[in-house]
C-alpha cells in the first residue's frame, strides 16, 4: 500500500499537467506574453536612448585588435589616415 501512495505521489504533477493541458489551458502563457512585451518595450527605450548618443564615438579595441595594441605600443591608424595614405 505504501509503494501505491509513494508512486501516485511522484506521478501527481505529471497527472494534474496533463489535466490541465487536456481541459484546454496552458500554463505560463501569459507570463511568456508578459516578458515578451516587457522586452519589446525595453528594445524600444534602448533605441530611442541610442538615437540621443549618436554624437558620441566610442572607439574601444577588442578582439585582435586589443592584442595588436597592446603588442605594438601604439595605436593602430585611424580609418581615415590608411585610406587617404597619411
Amino acid at each position: 500500500m505504501r509503494s501505491l501512495l509513494e508512486g501516485s505521489m511522484y506521478l501527481l504533477p505529471a497527472l494534474l499537467l496533463f489535466a490541465v493541458l487536456l481541459f484546454g489551458r496552458r500554463p505560463g502563457e501569459q507570463l511568456i506574453v508578459e516578458l515578451h512585451a516587457r522586452r519589446a518595450r525595453r528594445r524600444r527605450e534602448l533605441r530611442v536612448a541610442a538615437s540621443f548618443r549618436r554624437g558620441e564615438a566610442a572607439s574601444v579595441p577588442r578582439g585582435g585588435r586589443l592584442i595588436a595594441r597592446a603588442l605594438a605600443g601604439r595605436a593602430p591608424p585611424t580609418a581615415r589616415a590608411a585610406f587617404c595614405g597619411v
